[in-house]
């Protein structure tokens, strides 16, 4: 990204005790920058909130939840190695560096799985004693779920949008998990408006959600996404798997067919999340995971 580099060549003229013109310059290039790059941002806030009834976004949000059934029809993430001991102890892994929680605190705990997919969380949940209820969208993905998890006799599935209003009452989980959901429903807000009253005093939320990019390879993650993206524009879901096939290496179908083929892909700031959830009566909120998307863990007053 042009930031750091004119950061450095900043300095790089002050050592050698020239080019005041030119440093100048670019320190004002630099603001203009950061400027225009937190307009941006700004403004895709504001835009999130006015869209949300477009009927034309509404087209894109059928898309989106379209090209989610199809995922997990056709590509379902793990299909075959879930239950796999690697497989799902390095999913257990995953589960503590993102809580910074020990296994054995989920021991008991009822935990809301809040856009459930294709079940492999509800099922590392449920290994280590959790009693998981897990919701989504797509009758596909539950199906998937339910078959997963039918060892667990505690477990349950029930079909519901995250952007209607849900069939719990208030502080009903000791934690609502939501991986990678809630900035595909065309209203992030919403949804989480929809999770957050669900948790319990002194329960948690777990949130993993897109995030902005604020360096060289963010920027370069998200321009090699809206490439691919505007190729694969107008196909239908069989269209864009096998264009997935075709560019990419078969392990990363999946991830490639997730990142590019929903229509609805929103990214999100730290600070704008962390603000929706002192709101909703959250503290303790911290992001958990070094990477450009949000992982963040919040615990209800």
């Amino acid at each position: 990204m042009i930031k750091p580099f004119i950061k450095k060549l900043l300095h790089r003229l002050v050592e050698v005790g020239g080019g005041n013109a030119i440093a100048k310059e670019l320190h004002s290039l630099h603001e203009e920058l950061l400027f225009l790059l937190n307009e941006c941002s700004e403004l895709r806030q504001i835009i999130r909130f006015l869209q949300a009834e477009s009927p034309f976004y509404q087209s894109w949000m059928k898309q989106t939840r379209e090209s989610f059934d199809s995922q997990w029809d056709n590509i379902p993430e793990g299909k075959g190695l879930v239950t796999d001991i690697e497989f799902n102890g390095s999913m257990l892994k995953l589960l503590e560096n993102y809580t910074g929680l020990s296994k054995s605190w989920f021991k008991e705990k009822n935990i809301l799985d809040a856009g459930c997919g294709n079940g492999r969380w509800s099922y590392a949940l449920s290994s280590i004693g959790a009693y998981v209820t897990a919701i989504d969208q797509s009758e596909h993905g539950l199906n998937y779920a339910k078959n997963l998890c039918q060892s667990f006799p505690d477990f349950k599935a029930i079909r519901a949008n995250l952007l209607d209003a849900l069939p719990f009452p208030a502080s009903s989980f000791d934690m609502v998990w939501s991986y990678g959901v809630l900035h595909h429903t065309g209203n992030t807000y919403g949804a989480f408006m929809n999770i957050a009253p669900l948790v319990k005093s002194g329960g948690a939320l777990f949130l993993m959600l897109y995030g902005e990019p604020d360096n060289l390879l963010g920027f370069k993650e998200i321009n090699h996404y809206t490439e691919h993206r505007r190729a694969v524009s107008g196909m239908n879901s069989s269209e864009i798997i096998q264009y997935c096939n075709n560019h990419f290496p078969k392990d990363l179908v999946h991830g490639y067919f997730d990142a590019i083929s929903p229509a609805i892909n929103d990214l999100y700031r730290f600070d704008e999340i962390r603000n929706w959830l002192i709101i909703a009566g959250y503290e303790r909120i911290e992001r958990t995971f070094n990477s450009r998307n949000l992982y963040i863990m919040a615990w209800k007053k």
